[in-house]
């Protein structure tokens, strides 16, 4: 009896110990999570700048995260101003934005920088759009945005009339490349979209910045 006794202590702890396996084994199985594949849209009406979403695109690289030779865009800090990070959560479409965050100076700004060559055609791109979705922490500060043409002139307009809110919300932008003073030399664009401060600036202010685009209409 003590025999067979001790032979169902033994096989009901060989079940137990590998229920818990099992069970360790499902949990590990849950885990796993399969990226999701993202399928490129591609359109000839569209240049991509920063995009999951269109494809077509030249390489982009973060001037401070690392060189990328065969980069086309770089992305520039101005002056160390600010903080720019890839962000994988709370984004607007496809796999990651940018975020950004303003130093504690009196000013900031960043641009993307065409390089390799150092200009971009856009002939007929001059009835288009540029167009981003940014969103940004209630209280930041006010916004500004650049395209440098022609390797000299800088045409800048405020981003107040075009949609964009400072309450933790994402916001589509949608741009006239027409509204940009002085008009755009389109045959020689040298910094595809530039973001600064306007007149109200906000140390340490939080943006994300998403699905960056011109149209051609």
């Amino acid at each position: 009896m003590r025999a067979i006794s001790s032979l169902l202590l033994l096989l009901t702890f060989v079940l137990v110990v590998s229920c818990a396996k099992s069970e360790t084994t499902i949990k590990n199985e849950e885990k796993k999570v399969v990226p999701e594949k993202i399928e490129l849209k591609t359109d000839p009406n569209i240049f991509p700048i920063y995009s999951d979403v269109y494809g077509g695109g030249y390489e982009l690289e973060l001037s401070h995260m690392g060189s990328k030779p065969e980069a086309k865009v770089r992305v520039y800090i101005w002056e160390g101003t600010c903080k720019i990070k890839v962000e994988k959560e709370d984004i607007y479409a496809g796999k990651e934005a940018l975020h950004i965050i303003a130093g504690s100076g009196s000013w900031f700004g960043f641009g993307f920088h065409k390089v390799n060559p150092g200009s971009q055609d856009f002939t007929g791109f001059e009835n288009g759009h540029l167009k981003f979705s940014i969103k940004a922490v209630p209280g930041a500060g006010d916004l500004r945005v650049l395209i440098k043409h022609g390797y000299q002139t800088e045409s800048w307009l405020s981003l107040e009339s075009y949609g964009y809110k400072a309450d933790g919300k994402w916001h589509e932008i949608s741009i006239p490349l027409s509204d940009f003073v002085p008009s755009i030399k389109f045959k020689d664009v040298n910094i595809l979209l530039g973001i600064a401060q306007d007149k109200k600036f906000v140390p340490m202010s939080k943006f994300w910045l998403d699905e960056i685009y011109y149209t051609k209409n």
